[in-house]
């Protein structure tokens, strides 16, 4: 959602260019330094297409180091040329180069002003405008390089900015990103979102309004609210994006949806959602050959796919998706790191399954440096199965607060299902119960049916040692068919594995019982 204060400039150039400029291959750039400037419809054309392509399908745009040689030619005949600046800010966020994006941003809004662009359409107001959006920029900027102070300040500047000029619009902008980097930050900003979301409504802004009713959903689903709550608003929005025809929200809309079925336990319908976005047809016009395909919703989808393919045992079938992800999405690109720690997951639970903790080892750092709290989970499995309890025991203690402080429920139920687990380690399945009990409360609170039947299964388990197996057997009839139905390969094993112990367990105490009967009944009737 990053602003300019021209938004449409490049998309107007695309339409005024494309009719009466032939298209322009990588090789007609290419040449040794001394070569000439380009025309200035030559610069406009190669400007948007890499923009566009930046944009949609970055994997189809120059490399970041080619397109900055073909920018800073450009801006050697034209330093004044904004848009160049422009791209060059977007292409250095490829890279992470924040002192150059920082600086190519800065350069795009100070040569709008001086072209006079601003100004001649909307007199004095232009430049106040591109002040305005000038600083939203940078907030945006910081907020992707995880700069929450600097990011703080220039938000409060522009809000400053708009406020004076009486910029409404500018103003839900400037409030959208004022929660999410609340988000960012770990606060909770519910109410600043339901204001944005009320705001934008009021002003006719369908876009901020609706991605607000996301954020919202996805608030709610990580702190309990009611499923069919969450997803009524969520069908509500889908259908007001769709009136709009807001392409980008309905990506993002089924990826959230499948998201959500994923959490709730519900794998058909997370499939279902996964593939209906894959084979979506886009709303928007398809140019230069980019399908518009490479976007953060996709990759979603995609893991989603490729999660559930190695929770049935279909490795070879999830590396082909990983791989895909990888030729789609190369590691330098912006969305990568989604798919990275997706396919350092599967590659841990598979060395887990198959014993060889040495090889999962190394993957516990790689998931750490993506995602901390994950990392740390993997740790305390990682510990707990080489039996070095007490290390473990430590780690999950520190995962649980952690979570608690972020409220991150289904990682705190993870958690106290891993800690039972220890209590199993030292036979301590008394101490296990309040813990499997408390879990138990949360998920069927937050709707988690998958870590409702893990859990359910969890209290089976204990209460077959603790030499209840008609109960035990009970609860397990209880879920199989859920488990069978939507369950991971290794929870369908564990169940049935489970409800077989129950049953020779019940067998063999109906035996003993008949044998102590028998000579009961020898005894009263010689009576």
């Amino acid at each position: 959602m990053e602003l300019s204060a021209n938004e449409d400039t490049l998309a107007n150039i695309t339409e005024k260019t494309e009719q009466d400029t032939h298209t322009l291959h990588q090789s007609e750039l290419r040449g040794d330094e001394s070569r000439g400037p380009l025309s200035q419809k030559q610069a406009e054309y190669f400007l948007a297409r890499q923009a566009y392509m930046l944009k949609n399908d970055e994997n189809k745009a120059m490399s970041p180091d080619k397109l900055q040689d073909e920018l800073n030619n450009i801006l050697k005949f034209n330093p004044d040329f904004a848009e160049a600046h422009y791209v060059s800010y977007l292409n250095s966020m490829r890279v992470q180069d924040v002192f150059t994006s920082t600086h190519s941003l800065l350069h795009y809004f100070d040569r709008l002003v001086l072209s006079g662009a601003e100004g001649k359409s909307n007199g004095d107001e232009g430049f106040g405008r591109s002040l305005r959006y000038a600083v939203l920029n940078l907030a945006t900027l910081h907020c992707r390089f995880n700069h929450y102070q600097q990011a703080d300040l220039a938000l409060q500047e522009a809000i400053r900015i708009a406020q004076e000029a009486n910029d409404h619009v500018c103003l839900q902008h400037c409030l959208s990103w004022l929660y999410t980097l609340e988000q960012m930050k770990g606060c909770d900003s519910a109410v600043l979102t339901e204001d944005s979301v009320k705001m934008a409504a009021y002003f006719c802004l369908t876009y901020l309004a609706c991605l607000g009713v996301q954020s919202l959903v996805q608030r709610g689903a990580l702190q309990g609210f009611s499923a069919p709550q969450l997803l009524d608003a969520q069908r509500q929005t889908a259908v007001l994006l769709w009136k709009h025809s807001l392409n980008e929200l309905i990506e993002i809309s089924l990826a959230q949806s499948a998201s959500l079925w994923s959490m709730y336990g519900k794998s058909t319908m997370s499939v279902q959602q996964s593939q209906l976005l894959l084979n979506m047809n886009s709303l928007e016009p398809v140019n230069f050959s980019v399908q518009q395909n490479n976007t953060e919703p996709f990759t979603i989808a995609l893991c989603h796919l490729a999660q559930l393919h190695a929770d049935q045992g279909l490795y070879a079938a999830a590396s082909d998706i990983i791989k895909h992800l990888k030729q789609q999405f190369p590691p330098h690109t912006q969305h990568a790191k989604i798919w990275m720690l997706c396919d350092l997951n599967i590659q841990f639970e598979k060395a887990m399954n198959d014993g060889k903790y040495h090889v999962a080892e190394p993957h516990v750092t790689a998931i750490s440096a993506l995602n901390s709290t994950e990392g740390l989970y993997r740790k305390a499995q990682l510990l707990k199965a080489l039996n070095r309890t007490s290390e473990a025991s430590k780690v999950l203690q520190r995962l649980q607060q952690l979570c608690e402080k972020n409220k991150n429920t289904e990682m705190i139920i993870r958690v106290m299902l891993a800690t039972a687990e220890l209590h199993w380690d030292s036979c301590g399945f008394s101490a296990a119960l309040p813990l499997l009990l408390k879990a138990l409360a949360l998920t069927r609170q937050h709707n988690l049916q998958r870590l409702e039947c893990k859990t359910i299964l969890h209290l089976a388990y204990t209460q077959l040692m603790l030499g209840i197996p008609e109960q035990a057997l009970s609860l397990v009839c209880g879920v199989l068919e859920c488990v069978l139905a939507h369950g991971a390969l290794m929870d369908k094993a564990k169940a049935l594995l489970l409800m077989a112990r129950c049953q020779v367990a019940l067998t063999a105490s109906a035996s003993e019982e008949h044998r102590l009967t028998d000579p009961e009944a020898c005894f009263f009737s010689k009576l």
